[in-house]
Formats: C-alpha cells, sequence, structure tokens
C-alpha cells in the first residue's frame, strides 16, 4: 500500500460525514467562497429557509499543527464537494466549508450548533470529513482530530458523543455521514438491506427521518493514498467513493444502493472493509437519504483539459424553492392504489362474510327438507346437488366449504336409494268371469330402522350410535389408544404425542392433531362429524345445554375440572349417567373431539369447568397446533 494510513499520530483518521440529501434544484457553479464560516451562508438567524433545501457541510485537513501531516484529504473533501454540486442537487448558496488551519475544534463544533439553528425540518444535511481520527480503546470512544488538536491531550479533540449530540439536535429530516476513516464504528447501529428498490421505497424512506453512516473501514488503520495509478491524489475508498457516484445512471440513488460496489472494489483493493450503518441515538426512523440527479448532467471528458485559468466571478446565487413534483407525483400515485386496495378488501370481506352467512343458511334449510317424508330420494338428492352447485367444495374467491363432505355424502346416499329397483307389476289376463276368492290381509313390509347401537359392516373401531333425527351414525365412544394404536400400526396414522398418565388402551386417545384425526377415521371407514353433527348428535331435538338435559353436571355424568379424577382422562364410558339422547357417552369433557371444520373442537375436556362443556362450547383457533392432552377424536358414519 502505498503512501501513509490514516491513524492519529501515526495512525491516521479520513472521517466522511454525509448526511441525506432531499431535493435541491439545480444552481450555478461559481468560485469557493472566501468566507467558509456556515455562520455567513443560508437564511439569517430566525428567518425559515425554503423546503426540502440540501446543506452540504465539509471538513478536510491535511496540514495539522502538532501531528503528522496528511497528503489527500482536503483533495478529498473538495473533490467530493465539487461532484456533488456538478452531478446531483445541491446548490452552493447552502454550503459551509473547513479546510486546513480554519478547521479547528472550536469552529467545528460551532459550526455543527449553528446548522441546527438554520436547518428546517424538511431540509437535508450531507457532512463530509477527511483528516486525522483517534480511538480510546478502554473507553471504546473514538475522535475527530481537528487541526489545533495536541497529541494525548483528548479535550483537544472531537469525540463521537459531541457528534452524536450536535446531529441529534439538528432539525433536518435526512442526515448522511461517509467516513473515510479508522476507529469509527462506535458510530454505528446495525442494519439490513430492504427486500426490494422501487418508487414505493423511495416514497416510503424518504417521509420517515434518517440519520445514516458510511465508513471506509471499521475499527482499523485505512489508507492515506490509493495504489492506483488513476488514484494518486486520493485515498483508495474516496477514489472509488467517486467513480461510483460519477458513473452512477440512476435518478434517485440511496446509501443502501451506493454501498455494496463502493464495498466491494474497496475490499479487493485494499486491507480494510467498508461498512454502513444507522447513527446511534441520533434520531435515526429508518428514513434513506436520497440524492437526486440534475436533469442533464455532462460527465467529465477523457482527453487532456486546458491550464485552468483564474475563475470568473460568482454569479449571485438565486433559489426558488424545490421542484419536489415528481416525489408528490409518485406520493399521490401510491396513494390512490392504497385506497383502492383498502376499498376492495373491505368489499371482499363483507361480500365473504355474506356467503358464509348464506352458505350455513342454506345448508340448515336442506338438512331440514331431507327430512321430509313427502319428498322422494331423487328430490332429496336434487337439493343437495343444488347446496353443492351454489356451495362447491374449493370455491376461487370464497375458499373451502366446511359443509362439502357431508352434503356430497347425503346426495350420495340419496342418490343410491333413488336407483333402487322398484317392484315389478304383473300384468294377468282379462278374465271372462272371475271367480271371487277370500283375500287374507297381508301387511306391509317396510324395512326395519337401524338399530340404537351398531357397527357399520365396512368400519373398524367401537361401536356407532344412530342419530335418528339426523339420519347418521356416531361412535358411542371416544377412540381410544388401543384403536388409534391399530391405525399407527397399519401406517395409515402418524403416532400422536405421548403424555404420562394418559397412554392407557381405554382411555381416549390425546394429542393429535387435526390432520391425524382425519387419517383415523379414514383408516376406519368412517369420517370427522361436521360441527353442526356434532351439535346434533349431543344434544338431540330439544337443544338442551348438556348432553343429558339442562341440569349442571355432576361428576356421575361428566369428567371436568370439578371432579377428583387426579387431573387427567379416565377410560371412555365411565360417566354412562351423562349419555346423549342417542346413547354417545363423554360428549361433555373428558377430552376434545376434532370435527371437520379446520381448527375447530367440541365438547370441552377434564380441564373444563361446567360452562365450558355444553353441547354449545367449542374450541375455535385456526392456530391450534393439535398436540396438546385433551384433543382426542369420534368419528361419524353415513
Amino acid at each position: 500500500m502505498k503512501g501513509k494510513a490514516r491513524f492519529p499520530v501515526i495512525l491516521v483518521w479520513a472521517f466522511l460525514i454525509l448526511t441525506l440529501a432531499a431535493l435541491v434544484p439545480a444552481g450555478s457553479h461559481p468560485a469557493v467562497a472566501q468566507n467558509r464560516d456556515i455562520g455567513g451562508v443560508g437564511p439569517a438567524p430566525g428567518e425559515s429557509g425554503p423546503a426540502a433545501a440540501a446543506w452540504l457541510y465539509v471538513v478536510g485537513i491535511n496540514d495539522y499543527q502538532y501531528v503528522q501531516k496528511l497528503k489527500t484529504a482536503t483533495a478529498d473533501a473538495q473533490a467530493v464537494r465539487d461532484l456533488l454540486f456538478q452531478k446531483y442537487q445541491f446548490d452552493r448558496s447552502r454550503l459551509g466549508e473547513r479546510y486546513d488551519k480554519e478547521a479547528t475544534r472550536e469552529l467545528i463544533i460551532n459550526d455543527l450548533y449553528a446548522l441546527a439553528r438554520k436547518l428546517s425540518p424538511e431540509d437535508s444535511l450531507f457532512i463530509f470529513y477527511a483528516g486525522h481520527g483517534y480511538e480510546d480503546k478502554i473507553m471504546n470512544q473514538g475522535y475527530w482530530i481537528p487541526v489545533d488538536a495536541k497529541p494525548g491531550n483528548i479535550a483537544s479533540y472531537i469525540s463521537n458523543s459531541d457528534i452524536r449530540t450536535a446531529l441529534a439536535g439538528i432539525p433536518a429530516r435526512h442526515i448522511w455521514l461517509v467516513s473515510d476513516s479508522c476507529f469509527s464504528g462506535t458510530l454505528l447501529g446495525e442494519r439490513s438491506l430492504p427486500e426490494a428498490i422501487d418508487d414505493r421505497y423511495y416514497r416510503e424512506k424518504y417521509k420517515l427521518p434518517s440519520r445514516q453512516v458510511m465508513t471506509s473501514g471499521g475499527n482499523e488503520p485505512v489508507s492515506d493514498q490509493s495504489g492506483s495509478r488513476d488514484c494518486q491524489s486520493h485515498s483508495v475508498f474516496s477514489c472509488y467513493f467517486l467513480k461510483t457516484l460519477r458513473n452512477s445512471s440512476k435518478t434517485y440513488l440511496t446509501p443502501t444502493e451506493l454501498f455494496p460496489e463502493v464495498a466491494h472494489i474497496v475490499s479487493l483493493n485494499s486491507n480494510q472493509t467498508p461498512v454502513l450503518g444507522d447513527l446511534r441515538q441520533a434520531g435515526h426512523e429508518g428514513g434513506e437519504f436520497i440524492l437526486i440527479a440534475r436533469a442533464t448532467v455532462s460527465q467529465p471528458s477523457p482527453v487532456a483539459l486546458p491550464a485552468p485559468t483564474a475563475p470568473a466571478a460568482a454569479p449571485a446565487p438565486s433559489y426558488a424553492g424545490a421542484d419536489t413534483s415528481t416525489l408528490q407525483d409518485l406520493e399521490k400515485r401510491a396513494g390512490q392504489r392504497e385506497e383502492a386496495d383498502k376499498a376492495r378488501q373491505q368489499q371482499l370481506g363483507v361480500e365473504k362474510k355474506k356467503y358464509a352467512t348464506d352458505l350455513e343458511t342454506y345448508y340448515q334449510k336442506v338438512s331440514s327438507l331431507e327430512r321430509r317424508a313427502t319428498l322422494t330420494p331423487a328430490e332429496k338428492a336434487a337439493a343437495w346437488a343444488d347446496f353443492l352447485s351454489k356451495f362447491p367444495a374449493d370455491h376461487p374467491t370464497w375458499g373451502q366449504n366446511p359443509q362439502a363432505q357431508a352434503a356430497q355424502t347425503r346426495k350420495s346416499y340419496w342418490e343410491a336409494e333413488a336407483n333402487k329397483a322398484p317392484a315389478k307389476a304383473v300384468s294377468l289376463p282379462v278374465a271372462q268371469a272371475p271367480t271371487p276368492v277370500a283375500h287374507a290381509i297381508v301387511p306391509v313390509q317396510r324395512p326395519a330402522p337401524p338399530s340404537a347401537e351398531f357397527s357399520p359392516p365396512d368400519a373398524k373401531g367401537g361401536p356407532m350410535v344412530f342419530v335418528k333425527d339426523f339420519n347418521f351414525y356416531i361412535d358411542k365412544f371416544e377412540v381410544t389408544n388401543q384403536d388409534f394404536q391399530q391405525c399407527v400400526t397399519a401406517g395409515e396414522c402418524q403416532p400422536n404425542k405421548k403424555f404420562k398418565g394418559f397412554t392407557e388402551p381405554t382411555q381416549p386417545v390425546v394429542g393429535v392433531r387435526q390432520e391425524n384425526a382425519r387419517a383415523y377415521c379414514q383408516w376406519a371407514g368412517k369420517r370427522l362429524p361436521t360441527s353442526s353433527e356434532w351439535t346434533r348428535a349431543a344434544q338431540g331435538t330439544d337443544g338442551r345445554a348438556y348432553p343429558w338435559g339442562n341440569s349442571e353436571p355432576t361428576c356421575n355424568q361428566a369428567n371436568f375440572s370439578d371432579c377428583n379424577f387426579s387431573g387427567k382422562t379416565v377410560p371412555v364410558g365411565s360417566t354412562p349417567a351423562g349419555a346423549s339422547p342417542y346413547g354417545a357417552l363423554d360428549m361433555s369433557g373428558n377430552a376434545y373431539e376434532w370435527v371437520q371444520e379446520d381448527g375447530v373442537l367440541r365438547g370441552g375436556s377434564y380441564i373444563n369447568n361446567g360452562n365450558l362443556i355444553k353441547t354449545t362450547s367449542k374450541l375455535d383457533d385456526q392456530t391450534i397446533t393439535g398436540v396438546d392432552k385433551d384433543y382426542g377424536i369420534r368419528c361419524a358414519h353415513n
């Protein structure tokens, strides 16, 4: 590495501080003002400057009084200043700069506090510092070294705490600090890269305050000169920082976009690794500084330029206010789209709720028609077909129909009934004179109703009871551990989660996820009941509060929290006095039971009180994981 490293007294610190620039119109390019005091530029104290003005404050120090001199710091600072004026929307009427003998501790501190009085909440500030730096490892504190600093005299340095306090008091919306220096890590907070950078990203980030820092390295010495032939007058970081800015063709450019390319090139050409972060404890709220290119920017010519002549007199600065039309247009478009999306989502919510209400109402009406003896099986099948045509199993807009499986089952059943061959009529020859005979009265043979307790021939598991008023079967008992283990052994069910004290063969199986409950019922030749079917099996036709009636529960009727059953489930069928109108046991308490609807369990469990084990009780939570020690199974059958 050629040249000296920037660090205090042998270790040189080049500290670039940039503050996030906002919208400023293109301006003239006059010669550098002789009066570089920040107090002599911009509006007078007490006056309000134009909205969204961009300020630039630059410090570069080569000619130190008491410590080793530098070679490129002043040139780095002036080159960054000139490029920002040439290519981006900065105006020299809002420039403050300090070089060499003017960059004393007193003047720099005064300048920073003067900025706090002059900038408005809509303004942006870009500060660039290039000079020595120092790190106090005991205090974990970094320092700028002003031109009049004395070695070993910490009071003559400018600490990171001083910088942070000053910047926190400046009311600007955006501040960007770029540090070509060592020992600047104590200023930084963590940050993460955005998922995408687009017009909306710029609009949102512009609205939020920002305090950002880019450094040429971490807590390490950094180069005062580049080894590259075309960067002899700049440090390696400043050289590639300037090149990246100069070569960018983007209209909007943020630190987040600029940093990766600069960091990559610098790390390839030196032993330092640039860092980008947020200024700690200084008012950063997640925004971004946005450099905005001028409408037309002439790129530097590759040919040699003539010798410089004396600078022309600077024209009087003229400023008519920031042109914010581009961002205003983006903000308007994004706002309109957001309002349209919000209105559409609200409308979809209303329509989805109405769809769900209509679905349940229609289902109840078809279920009621199904019980009408005056309708034929074909008519009942047609009613269910009509329901499914209006409310399909998986609607493209409104989602899944939780009643579809039950409806399809009922439709198939009535279609089968309708297709049964009727008795054929027998044609007899016409008799001339029929002979009278005595007629015996033969009673009509009607099919016997299903028994109250029955196990379908194609089903596994325990016995089922017939819910005669609603034409389906449901398990008499909750599924036991021994029944569920048969499904696991057959390879059709995943093992349930085991809990100590809940694994006896005749206890209800628990720790079962809903999808595993569906798998068991399917393996057993059955299905999960719908929530409405479960309610009918538990309360019958009179809407009773509990399966046994309306009286408060006792320990002879249910296993619930008031009973002394050692805080766990009991073998199925242990409380026969709590049977439902159709003979189903343990429908209140003992273990919750999964139904078809996603995330829904019914019946309460041993941990619930009497109010939570009623026939209307349910646990309805889409986040249920289904591994608790009171989640069980009860199946149904057509």
